[in-house]
């Protein structure tokens, strides 16, 4: 994959745009949100933007459950502002009073548009080490999502204002996994990414392309250092040198194994794709696989013992040699029930995207226990 990098072609290249165009398109956001009588309301996440190559990220807090989600209307947008990309989450209420737990992030949250909230996750009577187990257990979510979703937006042509978005995505998760080791990761390539952000539009397009090629190249080996800084974090927090059996957690769409000795070549070679096409029903399914660390299972098993659909999820899922681990922690089980209580709507579905639910996030458990059954038949 890395080696096909330099002949792939390029597309979707950034327009070069104002922070006035940034607050334009945020007021045109709060218009619409207003006009909804569920919206309590609205939070910016960070406004340190590059204009034209940053995302604009919104929070949006519903009164109470609702399955009218808010779509934003951008026929009447002027054509330079519809092309920002923008990062939509949603709460009711009570979740996101809990939302230090569910998505301890670096960014301050601005209230922009309806009253403020009072967070009540109680946070501060979890201790330091197990305030950093709880946000190891973000990072091991954040960079699984980061692992299936990266590679595979490498298969085709490159999108380059998608992997600028990514490839500085990495400067977060690079940020998270020091603060909670308190080692630091050789910041070479995200100072390359940084400067290249910054200059980007007073680059040629010939530098341009070679540039975010070069990063792309470079990136898979500063992901591996945050990998195993991740992994060596958990393995001694929890007194874990070495796991002697095979771990693996397999809801549908997804087979994610675990291995003592992870690194980028292992990883990359495990990424295999399946399109099956489904019984009776004649409809495809994809189906991932996955090769992480065994010291992120330490997060999975924990996961399981919440108390709610999203602890039976991975109680479901995960095999009979997961459950042998034996590991608690205060800090990921206050997280795991914080996430239990999000509320579903009349679909089944989370009204809530986590940053990934591991497939939960789809239909009701029953449906997809048959479905995975019939998927591992097949496979």
């Amino acid at each position: 994959m890395i080696k096909e990098i330099k002949n792939k072609k390029l597309y979707n290249f950034p327009k070069n745009l104002s922070k006035k165009d940034y607050e334009n398109t945020v007021s045109l956001i709060v218009d619409e949100f207003s006009r909804n009588d569920m919206v309590h309301s609205v939070f910016l996440m960070g406004d340190n933007w590059l204009p034209g190559i940053s995302d604009i990220d919104i929070i949006v807090v519903y009164r109470g459950i609702t399955d009218k989600n808010i779509t934003l209307n951008k026929r009447k947008w002027p054509d330079d502002l519809k092309n920002i990309a923008i990062d939509i989450i949603e709460y009711d209420i009570q979740s996101f009073k809990k939302i230090r737990l569910i998505y301890p992030s670096y960014y301050k949250l601005n209230l922009i548009y309806g009253e403020d909230i009072n967070l009540n996750d109680n946070l501060e009577k979890i201790s330091e080490e197990e305030l950093k187990i709880l946000k190891a257990s973000f990072a091991v979510d954040y960079i699984i999502n980061k692992l299936f979703i990266y590679p595979y937006s490498l298969k085709g042509d490159i999108n380059v204002s998608r992997q600028l978005l990514i490839l500085h995505s990495f400067r977060f998760t690079q940020q998270l996994v020091e603060e909670i080791s308190g080692i630091k990761i050789n910041n070479v390539f995200s100072v390359k990414i940084d400067l290249m952000r910054k200059e980007w539009f007073s680059l040629s397009k010939e530098d341009q392309e070679k540039r975010i090629k070069k990063c792309i190249e470079n990136s898979f080996d500063f992901i591996s250092e945050i990998v195993t800084n991740l992994d060596s974090f958990l393995r001694n927090s929890f007194e874990k040198k070495e796991f002697r059996e095979e771990l693996s957690f397999r809801p549908p769409n997804l087979n994610i194994l675990g291995t003592n000795k992870w690194d980028t070549n292992l990883f990359l070679n495990s990424l295999k794709h399946k399109r099956i096409k489904m019984p009776f029903s004649g409809k495809y399914l994809e189906k991932y696989n996955l090769i992480v660390p065994n010291s992120f299972f330490i997060i999975f098993r924990i996961y399981t013992k919440g108390t709610g659909s999203y602890s039976k999820w991975f109680k479901r899922f995960i095999n009979k040699n997961t459950f042998k681990l034996n590991v608690e922690s205060n800090g990921v089980l206050e997280r795991v029930n914080a996430m239990n209580s999000l509320p579903k709507i009349k679909d089944g579905r989370l009204l809530t995207n986590l940053t990934l639910q591991y497939g939960f996030n789809n239909q009701p458990l029953f449906k997809e226990v048959i479905k995975n059954k019939i998927v591992n038949i097949f496979t």
